[in-house]
């Protein structure tokens, strides 16, 4: 939870003392762009004794005997030291908390047979350990950065439960992402070694995340507009996030009897919300997100059309929406009500943010053939998800869960402008003089990162090292290229068909 020296009541500060211990707890203020740069290299060493990994262990198997999916989902960080080699330097920073990450790809990095594995990780700069509240100490841990951060992601490059074979897949997606104009995390790439005890293991190459938190709202808005509410959107514990009107579908489901919607997530309970709110914990309210599924379920035609230009970053959404389908990222807000973020920002607009880009351009298992669907029949497919991984559930269950409209998805392709605009953006994007949605630049950064990657990819598990330019991934883009250009009427010989 975020503090404030006016929050935390403190002690008779030194103002001139504490100014000095934050600016010597924020590490490299410009080294943000630098470390999502790809094409850069950063090695990352995590140093625990055995004590605290052997606790990160036990916290999720701990965790996993009560979760009703059998998953180690812990949040409790444990304590290491982080050192960094790369382009920024040599940095050393003492009491970060880390932890594993991850929900349905989230496996014991050690195993009940001593067996190491890859994992996604996630490192917190600013966690409080042993510093009481309200000294000079605590509160610059509180403003501790590392590049302007106070948290980072370090995944393993998977396409659901397995290894993904290009090693670029969600950073090159990503990056699409943001040169289409749309706000979500940049990525860099590391290769991460943890020193247990006496003893190091070197993890192999990860893919560097910029978490979608407070840190994240200021790189894109600044001081001055990362106040408001931002919620984590995902299929929670009520269903999922589909914005759907509250009051109808969300009265409990066949898993939890109560209302679990909107709230803060507490691990610690197994208490994870459908719109989990991430700012603002101290003072929670929730009247804007209400406000927002009140008025995109009510309203229509012009009337929303109005109320979402005043309200709502359409452009950037529909811009999200083009990309999306052309990366073929079925596990998303359209088709699963899952994976996004909403932000009301205090200055502003709302915006919306995606991520977890994982299962796209053709990999993991296909829900639905993302290559040639149709740009209009994305549409819900919630049903199909369970019926494929439970099978045993009984039909009027599943009638009971899955039954789900995507409004905000929807209701903007029923208004003329929208849909002409999203159409634009399909096709300016997969116009080769743009060089975004292209095989080639595919290629290219494909080329890129496999020479910087190649001279480390072995590592200790043996496990996710082999980077190869799949042939799957090329006839994805053409197929899709082929689709798109078939659907909207345009002439084949005018764009990059392999």
């Amino acid at each position: 939870m975020e503090k404030t020296k006016e929050q935390l009541n403190p002690e008779q500060i030194d103002e001139k003392a504490l100014k000095e211990s934050i600016q010597k707890n924020n590490y490299i203020p410009d080294g943000y762009e630098v470390l999502f740069t790809h094409g850069n290299l950063h090695d990352i060493e995590i140093v625990m004794t055995e004590s605290e990994w052997d606790g990160l262990l036990s916290d999720m198997k701990t965790y996993a005997q009560k979760d009703w999916d059998k998953k180690g989902l812990t949040g409790n960080y444990r304590q290491a030291d982080f050192k960094y080699k790369g382009p920024l330097g040599e940095i050393e920073i003492d009491e970060i908390g880390f932890r594993t990450k991850g929900h349905y790809t989230r496996p014991l990095p050690r195993d009940t047979k001593g067996l190491f594995h890859r994992a996604h990780f996630k490192i917190k700069f600013n966690k409080p350990f042993d510093e009481k509240p309200g000294t000079i100490e605590d509160i610059s841990r509180n403003e501790r950065r590392f590049c302007s951060l106070r948290e980072l992601e370090l995944r393993v490059n998977l396409q659901d439960t397995r290894w993904d074979n290009s090693q670029i897949r969600e950073l090159f997606c990503y990056d699409l992402l943001q040169k289409a104009g749309v706000y979500t995390s940049r990525t860099g790439s590391a290769k991460l070694t943890i020193h247990i005890g006496r003893n190091k293991h070197y993890f192999g190459i990860h893919t560097l995340i910029e978490p979608i938190d407070k840190s994240f709202l200021t790189q894109r808005f600044g001081k001055k507009g990362n106040d408001g509410n931002l919620y984590k959107c995902l299929w929670g514990d009520s269903g999922p996030a589909t914005l759907e009107p509250l009051d109808s579908k969300f009265t409990g489901n066949v898993i939890f009897s109560e209302k679990r919607v909107i709230g803060i997530k507490d691990w610690k309970k197994h208490y994870r919300p459908t719109y989990d709110l991430k700012t603002n914990k101290q003072n929670p309210e929730h009247k804007v997100l209400h406000a927002f599924i009140k008025n995109l379920n009510k309203l229509k035609g012009q009337k929303l059309k109005e109320y979402l230009e005043t309200h709502f970053e359409t452009d950037r959404f529909l811009r999200y929406q083009a990309m999306n389908v052309l990366v073929g990222k079925w596990d998303d807000y359209w088709a699963m009500g899952n994976n996004y973020y909403l932000y009301f920002n205090n200055t502003g607009k709302i915006d919306f943010f995606p991520n977890d880009y994982d299962m796209s351009l053709g990999g993991g298992f296909a829900l639905f053939d993302t290559a040639t669907i149709g740009i209009y029949e994305w549409g819900n497919r919630c049903k199909s998800f369970l019926k494929l991984v439970a099978p045993s559930i009984p039909p009027f269950l599943l009638n009971a869960c899955c039954e789900y409209t995507s409004p905000l998805s929807e209701k903007i392709f029923e208004i003329p402008e929208y849909r002409k605009l999203y159409e634009q953006y399909l096709k300016e994007f997969i116009t080769p003089e743009n060089k975004l949605f292209l095989y080639s630049e595919y290629e290219k950064k494909f080329d890129m990162m496999h020479e910087l990657y190649l001279p480390y990819l072995s590592n200790d598990m043996g496990e996710g090292f082999v980077m190869v330019n799949e042939y799957g991934t090329k006839v994805y883009f053409r197929n899709k290229t082929k689709s798109i250009i078939k659907q909207l009427g345009l002439n084949e010989a005018e764009y990059e068909i392999f």
